[in-house]
Formats: C-alpha cells, structure tokens, sequence
C-alpha cells in the first residue's frame, strides 16, 4: 500500500463515522471497517469515482462515462468478510463490425466478494474488487446492436447506415477454394 493512502486510511479511521463504511472523501474508495459492521450484516449503497478505478478513459474499446454504482449486502462471518449484491458502470464503447460508438451499461447482478481472514479491527477496500467484476462483465467483442451489418469489406461505408454500389460476390474467404477441381 502506498504512504499516502496508509495515512489516508488512518485519517479516515480516527474520524470514526457511524456504520461500517468509510468511503473517505479525497480517495473515494469502499472501505468496510470490519469492527463496526453490524453482527445481522449491513446494505451499502454507492457511487465509487471513475478516477478510483484505473480504467483507461482513452480504451479503444471500453470508455468509461460514469462512477461504479453499487448496492451491497456486506456481513462477517468466521473470521470471512462476505459481499454480495451488484454493480454497474456506464461506458461509451465502439463497434468492433461498424466502428460506431455506443453508450452501454457494464452490469453484474451476481457480484459475490469473499475475503478471508477479516479481523475484526481491520479495515476492507472493495473498491479493486468491485472494479474486477466490472471487468469480467465485458463482452470480448462490443456490438452497438445484435445485427450490425458492419462495414463494406471494399469501401468501407457503414452498411446500417447506407447500402454500397460494391459486388458482392459472396464470402471472398472461400475464394481461394473456388478453382480446386474436385474428382
């Protein structure tokens, strides 16, 4: 961990908030103080800040455009931290067929955090963890629709926006295949 945010945390501790969370004001990070979580579990409620997530705002693909919402379950049991609930973030993203840039909603309904050996006078940062579950919802290739027609493989004109005057010969793939003579 880096001094700064050791001192961050310290400073955040000894300020004692009511309730488990900390989510101190300069880091902006989840961070569950593990002594004051209510023995039933606590919900917790929020918005972490793109600048506390290390998401690239310059990805080809990925853009985020908004904080990571989320709505968590948190409880301490046997010496385990447990969260669960869900997160979201939204994104501007860009069409792998057409190129064209979408907005989309990263979203895990499922989110399941476990952390083993929580002592009870530690403190928590789900922050990196919340953030993976982001992550691991993106799909491998971003479509700004199911039947994007992409672009024309000659010209390049975006095929859901205009129709080209290009031949098309079928699957040019196979091209190659068309001359084998077959006995």
């Amino acid at each position: 961990m880096s001094e700064d945010y050791e001192k961050n945390l310290e400073s955040v501790a000894s300020a004692r908030p009511v309730g488990a969370a900390l989510q101190a004001a300069s880091q902006g990070r989840l961070i569950i103080d593990v002594a004051r979580l209510d023995e039933g579990g606590e919900d917790f409620n929020g918005e972490i800040p793109i600048d506390q997530l290390d998401l690239d705002p310059d990805d080809l693909l990925f853009r985020p455009r908004s904080g990571l919402r989320y709505k968590l379950r948190v409880t301490l049991l046997d010496g385990i931290l447990f969260a669960s609930g869900r997160a979201e973030e939204d994104f501007e993203c860009t069409c792998v067929r057409c190129a064209e840039d979408f907005p989309w909603t990263a979203c895990d309904d499922e989110v399941e955090i476990s952390i083993e050996n929580a002592a009870a006078d530690s403190f928590i940062d789900l922050t990196d963890s919340l953030r993976e579950c982001i992550i691991l919802s993106f799909p491998s290739n971003p479509l700004c629709r199911e039947d994007c027609k992409g672009l024309c493989q000659h010209c390049g004109k975006n095929l859901n926006k205009e129709a080209c005057e290009c031949a098309q010969d079928g699957d040019g793939r196979w091209g190659a295949l068309d001359g084998l003579e077959m006995e």
